[in-house]
C-alpha cells in the first residue's frame, strides 16, 4: 500500500494484489452480493437461464471486473465467447439505448437505478441480470490495509473496523433515510433525492442479508473469485491460503 493506512479494493484487485507481493488484509467485505449486473430491455429479450445468453450482444468493459465475471457465467453456462458477441463499453450509453448491445454492465445500486428511472420515464422497461441469483459470487468493494499495520497494531484496525461498520449500518438503517440523503446532497446536489434513496435501499439489499450481517467477509466467495481468476488465468497461482488476509477483527 501507499500513504493511506486504509483503502477500498474488490475482490479480484485484492487477489490479484496479493499475487504481485501486495501484503493486504481485508478488515470487511462491504457487499455480500456483488452490485455487478447487466441490464436489458425486457420487450427485446427473456433472460430465465444462462444458455439464454447465446447470441446476445453483451457490453462489457475490457480489462475490468464485469469481464472476468462474464468469462465466469459463460463457463459456467457450457458456452464459449464466440457464442456471445462482445461489445467493447465506454461512457456512452447510446448503443443500449438503440437496440445494438443486448446487455449493458452497470451497478445496481447506482448507474443501474438511474438509467431504470430514465428509461421508465420513456415507457422502456428493463430487467437485471445478476449473477449471483445463479450461483456466481464475485467479491465487490471490500475494505483493507496492511497485513503489517493489522499485526503490528490490531487494536487500532478492530477500532477502524467498527467504526466503519458502525458508520455504514447508520447510513443504510431504514429510520434514518432521510438524514443519510440529506448528507449526501451536501456533496452531491445534482442527483435527484428520490433517486439515492432508491440506491440506499438497493445498496441495503446487497451490503446485508438475513445470514450474512454487514461487513460479513464469506470465504466461499473470495475463494470462488480466486478460482475464476486461476481459470482466466489472471493469476497463476492461488493466495488465499494465507491466514493473515483476512481480519476477523472487523466483523460483528
Amino acid at each position: 500500500m501507499g500513504r493511506a493506512q486504509f483503502g477500498v479494493a474488490t475482490g479480484d484487485q485484492v487477489i490479484r494484489a496479493l499475487e504481485k507481493g501486495s501484503p493486504l488484509c481485508v478488515l470487511a467485505q462491504l457487499f455480500q452480493k456483488s452490485p455487478m449486473c447487466w441490464m436489458y430491455k425486457k420487450d427485446k429479450i427473456n433472460i430465465q437461464s444462462l444458455q439464454d445468453l447465446k447470441g446476445k450482444t453483451i457490453g462489457i468493459t475490457f480489462g475490468n471486473e464485469d469481464e472476468t465475471m462474464m468469462h465466469a457465467i459463460l463457463q459456467k453456462a457450457g458456452l464459449k465467447s464466440n457464442d456471445v458477441n462482445f461489445y467493447s463499453v465506454r461512457y456512452d450509453y447510446t448503443p443500449f439505448y438503440t437496440g445494438k448491445v443486448d446487455l449493458w454492465p452497470v451497478y445496481r445500486n447506482s448507474n443501474g437505478v438511474f438509467i431504470q428511472e430514465k428509461l421508465k420515464s420513456a415507457n422502456v422497461a428493463i430487467a437485471f441480470f445478476s449473477p449471483h441469483e445463479y450461483g456466481i459470487q464475485f467479491v465487490g468493494n471490500s475494505i483493507v490495509t496492511s497485513q503489517n499495520l493489522a499485526t503490528q497494531n490490531p487494536e487500532l484496525i478492530q477500532k477502524f473496523g467498527k467504526a466503519i461498520l458502525k458508520g455504514w449500518q447508520s447510513a443504510l438503517a431504514h429510520q434514518n433515510l432521510k438524514q443519510t440523503v440529506d448528507i449526501i446532497q451536501t456533496f452531491d446536489e445534482a442527483t435527484d433525492r428520490e433517486l439515492i434513496e432508491k440506491q440506499l435501499i438497493i445498496s441495503r439489499l446487497l451490503m446485508q442479508t438475513a445470514s450474512k450481517p454487514l461487513g460479513y467477509i464469506d470465504q466461499s466467495a473470495w475463494q470462488q473469485t480466486e478460482q475464476f481468476l486461476l481459470k482466466q488465468k489472471i493469476i497463476q497461482k492461488p493466495v488465499l491460503n494465507q491466514t493473515a488476509i483476512f481480519f476477523s477483527g472487523g466483523q460483528q
